[in-house]
C-alpha cells in the first residue's frame, strides 16, 4: 500500500467507513510509515478535539438555534412567493389569463368596428348636410332680391358704411 491510498483510508477510517481488512492494511503502514502515522495522529488529534467541543455546546443554545430555525421557515413557508402551488393551479390560471387576454382583444376589435362603422355614419350625416347646405343656397340665389328699409331711432349706434 503507497501513502496516497492510507491517507484516503485514514479519511475513511475517521468517518467509521471501513471494513476490518481495510483497518489492518492502514494499521500495517501505519507501523511502517512514520509520515503517514503523523497526519493520523493529527486528524485523531483534530477529531478529539472536535468532539469535545461539541460535548461543551450548551443544550440551550442548540433549541435556541432550532427554535428560530422553525420560526424562520415558517415564515418562508407562509410567505405567498414561496409557497408551492400544485400543477394544476398553475395550469388553469394560465388558461384563464389566457382567456381573458383573448377576450379583451376581441373587445378591442369590436370596439374599433363600431368606431368605424360611427364614422362611416359621421360622413354620410355630413354629406347629407352638404347636400342640403347647397339646395338651400340654390333656392335663396333664386329668390328674388329684396330691399328692407329700416328706421332707427338713434342713428349713433349705427356706424357709417353698414
Amino acid at each position: 500500500m503507497n501513502c496516497n491510498e492510507a491517507g484516503l483510508l485514514i479519511y475513511l477510517f475517521m468517518d467509521k467507513e471501513t471494513d476490518e481488512g481495510e483497518e489492518k492494511e492502514l494499521f500495517s503502514h501505519l507501523a511502517e510509515c512514520s509520515k503517514c502515522r503523523e497526519e493520523f495522529r493529527l486528524l485523531r488529534h483534530a477529531q478529539k478535539a472536535f468532539i469535545n467541543s461539541l460535548e461543551e455546546y450548551p443544550e440551550r443554545l442548540d433549541k435556541r438555534v432550532i427554535e428560530s430555525l422553525k420560526k424562520k421557515e415558517m415564515k418562508r413557508r407562509d410567505s405567498i412567493f414561496t409557497m408551492r402551488l400544485p400543477a394544476y393551479y398553475l395550469y388553469a390560471a394560465s388558461i384563464s389569463a389566457i382567456i381573458l387576454l383573448a377576450l379583451y382583444l376581441f373587445r378591442i376589435n369590436d370596439y374599433n368596428q363600431q368606431r368605424k362603422l360611427d364614422m362611416n355614419k359621421l360622413n354620410v350625416m355630413l354629406a347629407r348636410e352638404y347636400e342640403q347646405g347647397e339646395y338651400i343656397n340654390l333656392i335663396m340665389n333664386q329668390l328674388p332680391g329684396i330691399k328692407i328699409r329700416a328706421e332707427v331711432d338713434d342713428p349713433g349706434i349705427v356706424r357709417r358704411g353698414m
